[in-house]
């Protein structure tokens, strides 16, 4: 079954006050692939001293193009993740030997879950399509949701730069 989402990401950083970086997605994806690679990106480290001038942030707009596809058909559960490289590597080198639900143990132990996993310390990922003109089902605090998407990642890390892969999978 062909699924056209319409993906619309933009990725914001900024290295000073006066650097802006963005990406600006579209894309087609069929729940018959194993998961679709959009894009990689790094993200500066996050200054402690000025951390809302450095963080990372990632939002946009995922939803299924009803006139063209029978919305209510889709079964499948579809995920948006974001990925720090350690945490994409097992999972892209496992992706024919494994299930889903396998391949995604190891980032369930960390990955945080209003209702399965509220010790979880990363926010990797969101439920999609999400529902024309609503937030994605994912998003529990709505004020943390930059104005008009549908759902944001803010990524903070005052260790290292981070270099996240972005995809949808399973």
């Amino acid at each position: 079954m062909l699924i056209r989402l319409i993906v619309s990401l933009i990725l914001f950083y900024s290295f000073t006050q006066s650097f802006i970086f963005a990406l600006h997605l579209h894309d087609h994806y069929s729940t018959k692939e194993f998961f679709r690679l959009l894009t990689k990106f790094g993200i500066q480290k996050t200054d402690q001293h000025r951390p809302d001038d450095t963080f990372g942030y990632i939002y946009g707009n995922i939803t299924l193009d009803c006139p063209k596809n029978n919305c209510s058909s889709l079964t499948k559960t579809i995920l948006f993740l974001i990925l720090d490289y350690d945490y994409f590597l097992p999972l892209y080198k496992k992706q024919r030997l494994q299930s889903c639900s396998d391949m995604m143990k190891q980032i369930q132990t960390i990955a945080f879950h209003r209702q399965c996993n509220e010790q979880g310390t990363e926010d990797f990922w969101r439920h999609i399509p999400c529902q024309q003109d609503h937030l994605c089902s994912d998003e529990d605090q709505p004020t943390n949701v930059i104005h008009n998407q549908q759902f944001t990642f803010k990524i903070r890390d005052i260790n290292q730069p981070r270099f996240v892969r972005f995809f949808v999978f399973c």
